[in-house]
């Protein structure tokens, strides 16, 4: 899945791997981006402005059956769901500053996870879901934290003047792959769960790019 401009907005594109068979899967006037697959590959999670500011949104593969999951004044985006189907994590400044939230894949019991006057956001979810990856400017740059999936044990992985962001777990959840500019334009970084053996992969783009190509 992938996010295209398209008569001048953003709507979310449905293709192969390689880039073939593209279909449209919404069409409103608004921007509609971010999106995460659900763990069986029935649903999408993603954000949209069409209300006015973003919130996030579930539906079915197809485009339909449209749910809006969160309506609040803040901006509500970057939706990751669980490993188990039944959450999802998304970063929200509705508190003043973006911090990393869950809630119930209904759009329930909305949780706030971090609480920082830095901006925390992109959360991915750990393949056995007791972890939280993140990036994070509470450190004067942005960097790559992981915590615990209640939001506790709040650690740093990545400690560099560039940008690291947009982690995401390999799927035996031993390592982390992330983009960074550290050495130019945004490449693809891997590292351990603890922030040790950093690779640099040579791949530009972001982590979802090494998902297609490994």
């Amino acid at each position: 899945t992938g996010s295209q401009e398209i008569t001048g907005h953003q709507e979310i594109v449905l293709m192969s791997s390689d880039g073939s068979d593209a279909e449209r899967i919404t069409s409103s006037p608004s921007i509609d981006s971010w999106p995460s697959w659900s763990p069986d590959g029935t649903r999408l999670a993603f954000a949209s402005d069409r209300t006015g500011n973003f919130d996030v949104y579930v539906m079915d593969v197809d485009g339909s059956n449209v749910v809006q999951l969160t309506d609040h004044p803040g901006t509500d985006w970057l939706p990751s769901w669980s490993p188990d189907g039944t959450k999802l994590a998304f970063a929200s400044d509705r508190g003043g500053n973006l911090d990393v939230y869950v809630m119930h894949v209904d759009g329930s019991n909305v949780v706030q996870l971090t609480d920082h006057p830095g901006t925390d956001w992109s959360p991915s979810w750990s393949p056995d879901g007791t972890k939280l990856a993140f990036a994070s400017d509470r450190g004067g740059n942005s960097d790559v934290y992981v915590m615990d999936a209640d939001g506790s044990n709040v650690v740093q992985l990545t400690n560099h003047p560039g940008t690291d962001s947009e982690p995401v777990w390999s799927p035996d959840g031993a390592q982390l792959a992330f983009a960074s500019n550290r050495a130019g334009p945004a490449e693809v970084y891997l590292m351990d769960r603890s922030g040790e053996g950093l690779k640099r992969l040579g791949i530009q783009g972001m982590p979802s790019d090494w998902l297609s190509a490994g």
